[in-house]
């Protein structure tokens, strides 16, 4: 294999390299400068000087009168022109930041293209915005008059914006792309080079085709392009649509085509479940191929040095990290970068700026006392940063059961584990950004300190060098909102924080020469590899999803000759088959798993490559496989059981003392492992700030709206007569409930939605009560409501366990008493039964199918009520989406004894010393279990 590299150095040497100090040599990044320079030190026998390297953009923008600048500081000076157009004078600044990025990206866009900006947001006059929005000639609404008059605006905002940025010598990428082109000659007089090479361009903007076209034309510059007759000569295949345009003017891009398809290839199509999947298929085939000769240490050496790992979604890259063995990660050099997000530094700064910003949502203006999100306040505590200067580090805690938690508990707690020194970080910030950067400031200086004082902190180089990079951040911050007096909100500065740290990483050690390349699709520009892995070919991916956030609707932007679908996915087209070119080797893993609205599609890539390249190369191997976990071989793969020793058994006699509930047996049932993380070793699942009502918090409206509705006729007859009354109040107790127990906005979005569904519910359940009670002559006795029940049963080793649940509703109808359970999610009424015991089921499928869960709550809360009462019994659901029909109530049919046994032989199971807890072999309950990543499912 011949690398494009290798093509470069050649031109290189043949006509520059005497002179070496007039050339440059222009690529579209600088992750190939590297291996260049190495190539012409090995093969210029003089050893002269070397030649100049820039990417595209260092070139324009070191040859430009002005300065680029970051997006954070373009966003300010946007602000600044925005609030000086009319009526937009008191622009909020945190309504600002909330497309301030989209429109600095729409501009950016705009420039490099060269398009007219002016024109692009003046094209929608009323005449043509009635000829898109309302074909029929009628008026434009209240609302596209508003978008209309804002679009309109964004003309004076653009040529302002410009303008400003002008008089300060200012300039973002595409104003700086856009001035060299059209200021060319003034540009090209300041360009000390007389020979350039530019090499490996595909896609190129406007700008850059001008800038590129002239310097060609004016024979200072020899362009090499990287492109196969594959897809360059079948009109069809969009990787080489931009090249077949570019041939007009450079007719020797066709004397540069060459034919690396017509090689012979090896090519699989892997399909495997998930990205734990594909990292594990990954890892499998590195571990095969570098062991396949294991006697050959060139041979190894030799795949290992010419081997690209390529996740094109690169939130791969830590599982894969996480999937290579000890052996392989020596001789790995990953280029992509750890993201800082992943650092403890970065969570625990994130983590303190939510519990600020959920504390500024809930807490009354003017005080200076404040409730802490207790979710938000553990994940401080237990972040291993602070666990590392806390003396108490394993006696951390999680949240009880209330959400919130007022300052002088949180007090209490510090001092009790000895952290009372950085209680301040923990008062009130006011809604003030610069209070809370002191706090932040403050607290990672600390423990640089304290890591400084005791050496058994041993904080990592990783760790360490995260800190400095958000001291950096933080005082960029501070500076900004110093000089601009905003952001002037925690919600503003959480924004700001945001675009900051946006892509930023923390470089891997390794050997860049060597080893596999752990690298990211677009670093690959240029490098050729007889090896290549590449992982997430799925549609969305390879190529990436259309959608982007733009305030110019597409057909506008085909009008004026912006980038569309089609553009972009050539990009991604052409990336593709220039990396497979050059390969004898190529796997192509994709994931099988389902999402909600994609997913589980392979690339349309990986179908071209099936249904054409075979037709173009018959000597081309091309091999589908679909592989499973079974088939993977995980490397030293931990047992995923966990044995009941002795503190673990110590710990179920404290829960059988203490009870189990219903939900607890049913946890036991989907996976014995999720039963052991949640109830023995009370690993807590996550939880999100109640800032938005979610399923939970609407049932627990009901429930409580209900309660009390019926409280006042507990063993009374219920009056329905009642009904018609509380019909109308529903509206005004469901708006009451929230404002008094929810501490979010209810007026608005979302959340106004879940208030309006609580409110429907609520009153078609008591339309069908109303309608019932007209058409049944029986009275209703109020017997309950949250009724606690507790009953004990015996295990044959003479140990009795506590079960205990609270059941919703109890009353007595037509002499029988219901036990009922309030359900808002949805219910099957089919798997609301006792099924047939078969010959393969051990217990009633109740104890062993997760699908009749309901089922099994239901028994329980019958078993446990006829403790008290031997009258007849039954339990079942009422479900507020069953309107017409809500109530679902469990028959029995005869099977108590039946089922009394097996419910204590399952529980026998959760407490038999002798059987350990497993992961479940049903794949369905693994899909929203929260600790599938420790049981590394998908």
């Amino acid at each position: 294999m011949r690398s494009f590299i290798a093509e470069i150095v050649d031109v290189y040497i043949k006509n520059y390299a005497t002179q070496a100090l007039r050339t440059c040599i222009v690529t579209p990044n600088r992750r190939a400068h590297r291996f260049i320079k190495k190539d012409i030190i090995q093969q210029n026998d003089d050893n002269g000087f070397l030649p100049s390297f820039f990417s595209i953009d260092e070139f324009i923008l070191n040859h430009i009168p002005m300065q680029r600048i970051e997006e954070t500081d373009l966003t300010f000076i946007l602000y600044e022109v925005f609030i000086h157009q009319k009526d937009y004078e008191n622009l909020d600044f945190d309504e600002f930041l909330s497309y301030s990025s989209i429109l600095l990206h729409d501009f950016n866009e705009i420039d490099m293209q060269m398009a007219d900006g002016e024109a692009i947001f003046s094209y929608l006059t009323d005449t043509k915005a009635i000829q898109l929005w309302n074909p029929d000639g009628s008026p434009l609404s209240d609302s596209q008059k508003e978008y209309l008059r804002f679009y309109n605006l964004l003309a004076f905002v653009y040529h302002d914006f410009k303008s400003t940025l002008l008089e300060k010598n200012l300039c973002y990428q595409g104003m700086g792309y856009r001035y060299f082109a059209e200021n060319i000659d003034d540009c090209l007089d300041k360009v000390s080079f007389e020979n350039m090479i530019f090499a490996g361009f595909n896609a190129l903007t406007k700008s850059e085709e001008k800038i590129i076209k002239t310097i060609k034309q004016r024979k200072q510059a020899i362009l090499l392009w990287d492109v196969d007759s594959y897809y360059f000569k079948k009109e069809i295949m969009e990787a080489g649509m931009y090249m077949r345009k570019y041939k007009i003017w450079d007719s020797d891009i066709e004397n540069q085509v060459q034919n690396h398809y017509q090689n012979n290839k090896n090519i699989e199509f892997i399909g495997t479940a998930g990205i734990l999947g594909q990292a594990r298929i990954a890892a499998q085939i590195i571990e095969e191929q570098t062991h396949k000769n294991n006697d050959k240490a060139q041979e190894k050496s030799e795949f290992e040095n010419n081997t690209a790992l390529i996740p094109a979604d690169e939130s791969l890259l830590i599982p894969l990290l996480n999937s290579l063995s000890p052996s392989i990660l020596k001789n790995i050099n990953v280029t992509m970068g750890y993201p800082l997000q992943h650092s403890n530094a970065y969570r625990l700064a994130d983590s303190f700026i939510k519990l600020h910003l959920h504390a500024t949502r809930t807490s009354k203006q003017g005080t200076n006392k404040q409730s802490l999100y207790q979710n938000d306040l553990w994940e401080i505590l237990n972040n291993d940063l602070i666990k590392n200067i806390n003396p108490h580090q394993n006696k951390t805690s999680s949240p009880s059961a209330q959400s919130y938690i007022r300052e002088s508990e949180v007090f209490s707690i510090l001092i009790k584990w000895e952290l009372s020194a950085i209680k301040t970080i923990f008062e009130t910030c006011h809604n003030n950004p610069q209070h809370l950067l002191d706090k932040i400031h403050f607290l990672f200086l600390f423990i640089l300190k304290k890591n400084k004082e005791t050496e058994a902190l041993n904080i990592s180089d990783a760790e360490s060098d995260a800190i400095m990079q958000l001291l950096a951040i933080i005082s960029r911050l501070k500076k900004l909102q110093e000089k601009h007096q905003k952001p002037n909100t925690i919600q503003g500065f959480h924004i700001l924080y945001r675009q900051l740290t946006k892509g930023l990483s923390q470089a891997f050690s390794g050997k860049i020469e060597e080893g596999i390349q752990l690298m990211g699709l677009l670093e690959t520009r240029l490098m050729d590899f007889e090896n290549i892995i590449l992982l997430s070919v799925n549609e969305d991916i390879l190529p990436a999803s259309s959608f982007t956030n733009s305030f110019i609707p597409a057909d506008i932007k085909y009008e004026f000759q912006l980038p569309g679908i089609q553009e972009k996915t050539a990009v991604y087209a052409y990336h593709f088959y220039r990396l497979l070119q050059r390969a004898k080797n190529v796997y192509l893993i994709y994931s099988t798993t389902k999402k909600k609205l994609s997913g589980g599609e392979k690339s349309r890539f990986i179908k071209q490559l099936e249904f054409e390249l075979k037709k173009y190369n018959k000597h081309i191997n091309i091999q589908n496989k679909l592989l499973t976990l079974d088939n993977i071989k995980i490397q030293n793969a931990p047992e995923l059981s966990i044995k009941k020793d002795d503190k673990i058994q110590q710990r179920l006699q404290e829960i059988a003392i203490k009870g189990l509930s219903p939900t607890r047996i049913i946890s036991y049932i989907r996976c014995p492992l999720q039963f052991y993380f949640q109830t023995v070793a009370k690993i807590k699942e996550p939880e999100q700030a109640q800032d938005i009502i979610d399923d939970r918090i609407l049932g627990d409206a009901i429930h409580h709206i209900l309660e009390d509705f019926f409280k006042p006729y507990i063993g009374k007859t219920f009056p329905f007569e009642k009904l018609n009354g509380f019909l109308k109040q529903i509206p005004e107790l469901v708006h009451h409930y929230y404002k008094k127990s929810f501490k979010g906005k209810i007026d608005e979005g979302a959340n106004f939605l879940s208030l309006k569904d609580t409110e429907y519910y609520l009153i078609q359940f008591i339309k069908q009560e109303i309608q019932a009670a007209k058409h049944d002559n029986s009275t209703i006795e109020i017997i309950g409501l949250e009724e606690n029940l507790k009953r004990k049963i015996s295990l044959n080793n003479g140990s009795k366990v506590l079960i205990h649940g609270n059941a919703d509703r109890i009353d007595r109808k037509n002499q029988i008493i219901r036990i009922l359970d309030y359900k808002t999610g949805k219910v099957d009424p089919k798997k609301v039964k006792i099924p047939k015991k078969t010959d393969s089921n051990i217990l009633n499928p109740i104890f062993e199918d997760i699908e009749y869960d309901k089922a099994t709550q239901l028994f329980i809360y019958r078993w446990m009520y006829q403790a008290y009462n031997t009258s007849p019994i039954q339990s079942g659901i009422v479900s507020f989406r069953q309107i017409t029909n809500p109530y679902i109530m469990l028959q029995t049919k005869d099977k108590d004894e039946e089922l009394q046994k097996d419910f204590t032989t399952l529980i026998e199971e959760i407490f038999d010393a002798n059987i350990n807890f497993t992961t479940t072999d049903n794949e369905k309950s693994c899909g929203y279990c929260t600790y599938k990543n420790i049981c590394l499912k998908q």
